[in-house]
């Protein structure tokens, strides 16, 4: 039986929910190595991330859940 990932690429919230994870992956993989991260350190990562993706959305490359609703209401 063959799965197939959900996984849609140009979603705001999926790129979110995988840089999330990756963040959390990577701060865990640097703790078990003895590698201390800073929680500023760790929020101006997320900032940075958040940051890109949002020029990513306003660009037009990615869509954010309220461009789904305005398109819906247009009847789209």
């Amino acid at each position: 039986m063959k799965k197939i990932l959900n996984f849609n690429h140009k979603s705001l919230a999926a790129w979110l929910t995988l840089g999330g994870a990756g963040l959390s992956a990577g701060i865990a993989i640097l703790k078990l190595f003895g590698i201390e991260i800073t929680p500023d350190q760790t929020k101006d990562v997320t900032l940075a991330y958040t940051a890109i993706l949002n020029v990513l959305v306003a660009a037009g490359i990615l869509t954010a859940p309220t461009d789904k609703k305005e398109d819906n209401q247009n009847g789209k």
